[in-house]
């Protein structure tokens, strides 16, 4: 083989730390990515979803918690997009609002059950023994609860509030990302890289961040992304139930309970915001499929790019 193919060959695959040949030219998995509307479809949700809450108060064409019993229980027209409320409230903006909500939601519980799960993981799986033992029966202990009962009682103990919803979720769910980098920690920690800078004499916490963490990235990234639509609806349950977001804030759940005793007449009270949900979760779960094939090496064994 002369030197023009084997600098071909470097172009088109890199090697993992496991041995595994993979693509470093990710532009064909973009294009396949785009080619199914499955995927676009909740590429283009997310980014509304998220462009929304952003831009919430340019966006919203009334203030989602100014009192208007002039114009309570209208229904959907041009003046008011999705009708308006039992106290003459916009419901599209509020809806608009409430997308800030659970976005914030979703992004404040996913930062902490990382920071949690990923230490107590990386520690567990780096040192193993003892202090595996202990971290991972304690895992297991947050896991033979069913979460949504275990989030219900830390919210309810805590006091019904979006900070106490926020805390009881991110409570329940650090498990399922220490189970996960624990594993991810055990089958990168034994590499010749690894060994390699245990012997230029790296601190464990160097080793762990620099060098372990990195190599597993990708399905942590691939897990928050399907984790945000399930981080919504469980924050829509709390605040349904009461135990979420309080009156006034502008929240999903809270928007559908609210508009349960006029569901037979004033149906758009809580259609949309359930719609809303409905639509979130599912883009949230699109999205996260078409990162998972894009930065999971295993799904383009044996492909060049």
């Amino acid at each position: 083989m002369n030197e023009s193919n084997i600098s071909d060959g470097l172009k088109k695959v890199d090697i993992s730390p496991d041995g595994t040949n993979f693509p470093i030219n990710r532009r064909k998995n973009w294009i396949r990515y785009f080619k199914s509307w499955e995927i676009t479809l909740g590429f283009v949700i997310v980014g509304i979803l998220i462009v929304a809450a952003i831009f919430a108060p340019w966006l919203a064409p009334y203030d989602p918690l100014k009192i208007n019993i002039a114009e309570r229980l209208k229904p959907p027209s041009s003046t008011f997009l999705f009708g308006t409320d039992n106290l003459g409230r916009d419901v599209f903006s509020r809806i608009i609002y409430g997308g800030r909500v659970s976005v914030d939601a979703a992004f404040v519980v996913l930062a902490v059950v990382i920071v949690i799960g990923g230490t107590l993981g990386a520690i567990s799986g780096y040192y193993e023994g003892i202090i595996d033992s202990i971290i991972m029966r304690v895992t297991d202990v947050f896991l033979s609860f069913p979460s949504m009962v275990l989030a219900m009682a830390v919210n309810a103990a805590i006091g019904p509030s979006l900070i106490g919803a926020f805390f009881a979720i991110g409570f329940v769910w650090w498990p399922g990302y220490a189970r996960l980098i624990r594993a991810q920690v055990l089958s990168v920690k034994n590499s010749g890289f690894i060994d390699s800078a245990r012997a230029i004499g790296c601190k464990d916490s160097h080793i762990i961040l620099k060098h372990i963490l990195p190599n597993c990235i990708s399905p942590i990234i691939v897990k928050m992304t399907l984790d945000v639509g399930f981080v919504i609806l469980t924050m829509a349950t709390l605040s349904f139930i009461g135990l979420g977001a309080q009156p006034p804030t502008p929240e999903w759940g809270a928007m559908v309970t609210q508009g349960r005793a006029y569901i037979i007449s004033e149906w758009w009270m809580s259609t949309f915001p359930g719609l809303a949900i409905m639509i979130s979760v599912i883009g949230f779960n699109l999205f996260g499929d078409g990162l998972r094939e894009i930065l999971d090496p295993k799904l383009h064994f044996g492909e060049v790019a």
